[in-house]
């Protein structure tokens, strides 16, 4: 097998694909009259009425900033709008009927949230697969897929094998040392 040497420093975080959304708010729940199902493959499944007002659920943590596109994987019905926000609730990137995709240019602008508002008096009853990605291009959706790596070798000892194995997905942010047989 191969001999590890030297090797100072890895770590970081990696991503692969394309979706934003962190997917980290899977359950069930209600709020002006709707029902909002957060499933494990990302989607949402949205049913009732709303009442009262607009129905507004938050239903994932993302970090962009950028130019990023956002789209759901089907024509989404009236009175449904997907959007991102910050922590101050300034408003990015509204997806509605009529903007799917939609590509804006968020600047220095940090999302923090995803949400699905459904209007008062809308009723539903489907399921909804948003995305958003960075860039100016709509991908088929995908659900999220967490970090392969997260971790720092400072031992030459813990660098074995199967960290090789992770590092050759291209999940290696910073490599530095040398690798030799």
């Amino acid at each position: 097998g191969a001999k590890y040497m030297d090797v100072l420093e890895l770590g970081g975080m990696s991503r692969k694909g394309y979706q934003l959304i962190q997917n980290d708010k899977v359950g069930t729940y209600t709020n002006n009259g709707v029902t909002f199902t957060i499933q494990e493959d990302g989607g949402v499944r949205l049913n009732g009425t709303a009442s009262g007002g607009n129905a507004l659920m938050v239903i994932s943590s993302i970090s962009a900033s950028g130019t990023i596109t956002g789209s759901v994987n089907k024509d989404i019905p009236s009175g449904i709008t997907i959007g991102i926000k910050d922590a101050s609730w300034n408003v990015k990137c509204e997806i509605d009927s009529t903007l799917n995709p939609r590509t804006t240019e968020l600047g220095n602008f940090v999302a923090t949230q995803a949400w699905v508002r459904v209007s008062n008096g809308v009723s539903v009853n489907c399921t909804i697969y948003p995305m958003y990605e960075k860039g100016s291009v709509a991908h088929p959706y995908e659900p999220y897929t967490p970090n392969l790596i997260d971790t720092k070798v400072d031992d030459v000892d813990k660098f074995d094998e199967e960290m090789l194995k992770q590092i050759t997905t291209g999940a290696c942010i910073s490599c530095t040392g040398t690798l030799v047989e």
